[in-house]
């Protein structure tokens, strides 16, 4: 299955063998960033904020959070948490049943990048112009982060 949403937000799920549609969700606001899948969920954000995860299966809205800025990348599953990034400056840990917040990470400026993880980090680059590293079991940085000199996307 391929799952996309659109700019006038759409969100399909298309067969990959045939093509066929599956489902779609219509929206109020559309989307720019990738989607992230599990087992059972589809995780998207979209350019006002919010971050939806829907049904793998019918399309249905499981839960949402709102950010306080737009959604440019795709999230991230790292153990029974998403991980997403807003451009308020924020990386957050989201559980992946809720969407309860587990715990924010803020940067200071605005974040347009996915999650990168290695074990148990994320690397993080941002307008800040620092390459941020956070523990993602407890949301807290490893170190000051490093000065690259020029802002990230």
């Amino acid at each position: 299955v391929v799952f996309v949403g659109d700019v006038d937000g759409h969100f399909v799920a298309l067969d990959l063998q045939n093509g066929k549609l599956k489902w779609r969700q219509k929206f109020e606001t559309g989307f720019i960033s990738s989607a992230a899948v599990n087992e059972s969920l589809v995780v998207v954000g979209d350019y006002d904020g919010t971050i939806r995860a829907l049904s793998k299966q019918d399309g249905s809205v499981k839960w949402e959070f709102t950010t306080n800025g737009e959604i440019d990348s795709g999230a991230t599953f790292y153990k029974d948490l998403v991980l997403v990034t807003s451009q308020d400056g924020s990386l957050y840990a989201l559980n992946a049943d809720d969407g309860q917040v587990k715990w924010k990470y803020a940067t200071g400026d605005q974040l347009r990048c996915s999650p990168t993880i290695v074990e148990n980090r994320t690397f993080l680059g941002g307008c800040d112009a620092k390459l941020h590293v956070v523990n993602l079991d407890t949301g807290t940085a490893l170190g000051e982060p490093y000065v690259l000199g020029n802002p990230t996307g």
